[in-house]
Parts: C-alpha cells; structure tokens; sequence
C-alpha cells in the first residue's frame, strides 16, 4: 500500500518558482515500510491537485497522478497477494 505526502514549498523553492500560485511537492511511500519512492519537483497546486490511482493492474504498469504535473510510474499493484484490501478479494 502506499501513501501520498505534500508539502508546502520551502521559502528558498517558493523564491525559485515566484510565479507559481501554491508551489509544493509530492512524496510517495510504501506505507507498510515508510519507505521513500520518490519525490516531485516543484509544482503549482493552483487548480491542479486531483489525485488518480492506477494500482489495481497486474505487473508494474501502475501508477500515481497528483493534478497534471506529478506521476509515479512503475508501482507494484496493492492487489498482488497477500493484500489486506477488500477490493481486491472482489476482484
């Protein structure tokens, strides 16, 4: 499972991107060890924080969109056994 982070940009990256509304940046765990798969760049929020999850796809074909500027790609599925989750027993 996994686990989506953001962050407001520090005052050093909002100086950086001034012409962004809501600088921030996205991290990405693996909840179930706090691991750190990886982080964004510096991104506008502005109207752009819609979250998509494509995690249910056998194989590394999954992945994560936060708005249109941020993708983690190549996400091992939350269904692969043995999952915890309900929908996935559906399935």
């Amino acid at each position: 499972m996994y686990r989506l982070e953001v962050y407001d940009a520090s005052w050093f990256q909002k100086m950086m991107h001034r012409n962004f509304a809501q600088p921030f940046v996205v991290k990405l765990y693996q909840s179930n060890g706090q691991k750190l798969l990886g982080t964004s760049p510096v991104v506008d929020r502005w109207r752009n924080d819609a979250i998509v999850w494509n995690l249910d796809s056998p194989g590394s074909a999954n992945d994560v969109q936060f708005g249109k500027d941020v993708r983690f790609d190549q996400l091992r599925s939350e269904c692969e056994p043995p999952s915890p989750l309900l929908v996935c027993m559906k399935q």
